[in-house]
């Protein structure tokens, strides 16, 4: 059978070509990692019901390590072993989010994957809701837990990239976050 692609992947890629003829014409602005953290964003959203299995511990350090390298000062933890099946691009682009601003504390209880941070409440409901998720906030603390149910899996992980990927791929995800 053919999987024929919907009218809003098609103006997805559409604004992609776009978005690459304007940086070919006038080079890599902000404005344009701006337009393509949106893209990216749009396209997560659209696709948040493809979980994957993925080594949630190494996808987790790996991104975290290359933004680490971007930011002075970041500074995370991650307590998580094993596959669980979760979509990859949101969870990818909530860590880097929540890591732009406050340091990071990432563990697994109950079946829930758990983001702890302290600080201001951030604005990101439409991904973790996309996730299925959770947002905790304490107030006296001032302490915030994002909790995502995920599901363990003896599937293989699918392919994670390296962080010098990351970090040396202009339109990684980690380089769309921290340059726009």
């Amino acid at each position: 059978m053919i999987i024929v692609p919907n009218s809003f992947e098609r103006y997805l890629a559409a604004l992609r070509y776009f978005v690459s003829l304007s940086i070919e014409k006038h080079g890599a602005l902000k404005r344009h990692f701006e337009n393509l953290k949106k893209i990216y964003l749009c396209e997560a959203i659209l696709n948040r019901k493809a979980l994957k299995s993925v080594d949630v511990n190494k996808l987790t350090n790996n991104i975290l390590n290359a933004a680490e390298n971007l930011i002075y000062g970041a500074k995370f933890k991650v307590d998580i072993n094993g596959n669980f099946l979760i979509n990859k691009e949101l969870y990818s682009l909530l860590l880097l989010e929540i890591l732009k601003k406050y340091p990071l504390t990432v563990f697994l209880e109950n079946n829930f994957l758990c983001l702890k941070f302290s600080g201001k409440i951030i604005n990101l409901s439409t991904v973790i809701s996309a996730l299925n998720g959770y947002f905790l906030h304490e107030i006296k603390t001032n302490q915030n837990i994002i909790a995502i149910p995920v599901k363990k899996t003896k599937q293989t992980s699918v392919y994670i990239e390296s962080e010098w990927e990351y970090l040396f791929d202009s339109f990684s995800i980690v380089n769309l976050i921290f340059k726009s």
